[in-house]
């Protein structure tokens, strides 16, 4: 079983806390999502989110051995999901948080506010960053929307771990449809 570090690298909208939670589930952790500060990570087996994403060419350098696992999406349903999901007030935020969460926004897709032109080309940006900065042995590329019955396997193999995984539904978290949900209440 893999011991070291655990980045999720995806950007917003591919997955990633479901990844996380079936990490979880795995056994590994602890998890930290949107580690506030570098030190954060030091706790923490799995770190994602965007702050994550702002930090890569640090954490690569500091983490050496770690491994990576980066969301993907078909980039049409994705630009889709992030034209709704990012036209959300961020109000039910504190004043600091919600700075935070724009500066990181803002650094990752060159934008506060979606922009599909802009954030079509950041993803592609991002993907080939991620993949010309992390050696191909220590990244996973998964679309869990392609490989949903075989993602645990994916993971397995990636990790080093066996567990099984028969009686257990891939996790699917953070929909847009929850959050619509979430909204009407």
């Amino acid at each position: 079983m893999f011991e070291g570090k655990i980045f999720l690298c995806g950007l917003s909208r591919t997955g990633k806390n479901s990844i996380n939670s079936a990490l979880l589930q795995m056994g590994f952790g602890p998890s930290v999502r949107f580690p506030w500060e570098y030190n954060d990570i030091i706790q923490n087996q799995i770190a994602s989110d965007l702050s994550v994403i702002c930090w890569l060419d640090k954490i690569v350098i500091d983490y050496p051995n770690s491994k990576w696992i980066l969301s993907l999406r078909n980039i049409d349903l994705w630009l889709d999901e992030c034209e709704i999901f990012f036209s959300r007030s961020l109000d039910y935020l504190s004043h600091e948080t919600k700075k935070s969460m724009l500066t990181y926004r803002a650094n990752i897709y060159g934008n506060i506010n979606f922009d599909r032109e802009l954030w079509f080309n950041s993803y592609l940006k991002h993907c080939e960053k991620v993949r010309n900065i992390i050696p191909k042995s220590n990244l996973l590329e998964i679309d869990l929307k392609n490989v949903q019955k075989n993602a645990w396997i994916e993971l397995q193999d990636f990790l080093q771990v066996e567990i099984d995984h028969s009686h257990l539904e891939f996790p699917h978290l953070n929909s847009i449809d929850q959050w619509e949900k979430f909204d009407e209440i």
